[in-house]
């Protein structure tokens, strides 16, 4: 029998490309993408948490930095199209504080303002910008006065930006609009900024969509579906000692559990032509993880849905389920029965309205794209249901167990 001790580790819970390499970990090569992607000059990407955005972000920093030294054994090993360096400002927004004390003004944005600030420092610090220079620009009252002081030392050099959880101060004020728009007042100010440097390379990554004219969105394009999440394929060709090894525990074949673990895990689709069905990295590389920590065959938890903890999305569909709001005339219509929404829905959901809930849930990763529906009058529709087994179960025993505690 195939010995755990012998199959490359997993990693969970690790996003950097660095440490992922220096430890050996498993990795599903996604490279071959990449000279496509840097070929668009600013693009936006969304995809719900655990699709790996991180990981792709910190690819590409070292790829813009040092160039291909550390990606032996990878596709972009000899079609990495950029010859030259450029320096890389990683910035992660899921670091900024978000205004969200309760004594603060619902227009009171100055602690997220000033957090911006800071972790815009860090990040020049990082891509190697005078760490004397930052401090003084730090010492400007505002946001806009940073940022305009910055700019000077931006334009020394063509740069990459690289955006993480851009959305991120905005989703935690979904419930209170009036700090939401504060807030996005000031990542306007942020972004107008941003386009005015001389950028080499821009993308911006988050749950939401960003919509700007001079950014690319290609959140739905089918040539880059297969960029983040792993496909059936890929599932197959890398884990497959794993499989091996489960054959010989469970006493069934590969595909009886190939077939199980396409029933419990597979089904995000986020493309327009739905044509791409895929899993979540964090589900796959848990289950599988999970043979390191146990000479057990593994369980088939729902990884993805717990890493997203008690969401406000979550909380919000229980409650109006059970106040039986218009919006879900039952249970059911999420479990089994499919949505139809407009393409504007997906990339622009309308917020603060009733409208909102099935939207988010496909943003989020709950509902996914299942087919597109003919157009009328170039209004593309697209029907949209429950992206696994297991996340339908979820929903429905937080249901019922919201129903007990009433």
């Amino acid at each position: 029998m195939r010995k755990v001790s012998t199959l490359q580790k997993i990693p969970v819970g690790q996003s950097e490309w660095s440490s992922i390499k220096a430890e050996g970990l498993l990795l599903v090569d996604k490279t071959a993408l990449l000279p496509d992607l840097v070929k668009i000059p600013k693009v936006s990407l969304a995809r719900p948490h655990g699709f790996g955005k991180t990981l792709l972000l910190s690819m590409l920093e070292d790829l813009f930095t040092h160039g291909t030294h550390n990606f032996r054994n990878t596709e972009i090993r000899t079609n990495w199209p950029v010859r030259e360096h450029y320096p890389v400002v990683r910035l992660s927004f899921s670091n900024v504080p978000s205004a969200q004390e309760a004594d603060q003004a619902a227009d009171d944005v100055t602690a997220f303002e000033h957090g911006l600030i800071s972790e815009l420092g860090h990040a020049y610090h990082r891509a190697g910008f005078a760490p004397e220079e930052i401090e003084t620009y730090q010492q400007a009252a505002t946001l806009q006065g940073f940022l305009s002081q910055l700019s000077s030392l931006s334009h020394r050099k063509r740069i990459v930006f690289l955006i993480d959880d851009w959305d991120a101060p905005l989703l935690a004020h979904l419930d209170n609009k009036p700090r939401y728009d504060a807030i996005q007042k000031s990542l306007n100010v942020f972004y107008h900024w941003l386009l005015t440097l001389n950028l080499r390379f821009l993308l911006i990554t988050g749950i939401m969509h960003f919509q700007h004219k001079y950014v690319e969105d290609i959140s739905m394009q089918p040539d880059f579906a297969r960029l983040l999440g792993y496909t059936q394929s890929e599932v197959e060709a890398n884990f497959g000692a794993y499989i091996e090894l489960e054959t010989q525990r469970r006493h069934i074949d590969a595909y009886a559990i190939l077939q199980l673990l396409n029933y419990q895990y597979c089904g995000f689709c986020f493309d327009e032509d739905a044509k791409v069905k895929l899993y979540s990295p964090l589900d796959i590389n848990s289950y599988f993880a999970q043979f390191h920590a146990s000479d057990q065959t593994p369980s088939y938890g729902n990884f993805w849905l717990d890493a997203q903890g008690d969401s406000w999305l979550m909380r919000a569909l229980i409650e109006r389920a059970l106040a039986g709001h218009p919006a879900i005339e039952s249970l059911d219509q999420i479990r089994y029965s499919l949505v139809e929404l407009d393409l504007q829905d997906l990339i622009k959901p309308p917020l603060f309205t009733d409208n909102a809930l099935f939207p988010l849930l496909t943003l989020y990763g709950f509902l996914s794209i299942q087919e597109p529906v003919l157009a009328k009058r170039n209004k593309r529709r697209f029907v949209c249901g429950c992206s696994n087994d297991l996340i339908t179960f979820e929903v429905l025993s937080r249901f019922v167990l919201a129903q007990k505690a009433q």
